[in-house]
């Protein structure tokens, strides 16, 4: 997903806000932001030219001082609705 997001957002900016490391060092824990302008395609829809915010928690796996194994969740219904290709839900009456 990062990857399609990368290409279709050429002035994407990723800020880590937080990294933390276990104390053994066996795992990395990340929360990023990522804020860009959706100019190119991504994932099949065209370039709207509306900026975007999106948050992503990621963890790794550290052995013999290599990544090894990683796990992410993105935020990625939020860029949908912020790009406008995906209606935002509707609150309960």
């Amino acid at each position: 997903m990062l990857g399609a997001i990368i290409a279709g957002v050429p002035d994407l900016n990723v800020t880590a806000e937080d990294v933390f490391v276990s104390a053994d060092g066996s795992r990395v824990v990340g929360r990023y932001r990522y804020d860009g302008t959706h100019t190119g395609n991504l994932l099949g829809y065209s370039g709207t030219g509306k900026p975007f915010a999106m948050h992503s928690i990621d963890i790794w796996r550290v052995e013999d001082g290599k990544f090894v194994e990683h796990w992410d969740e993105l935020n990625t219904l939020d860029v949908f609705i912020q790009m406008g290709a995906v209606s935002p839900p509707r609150q309960p009456s």
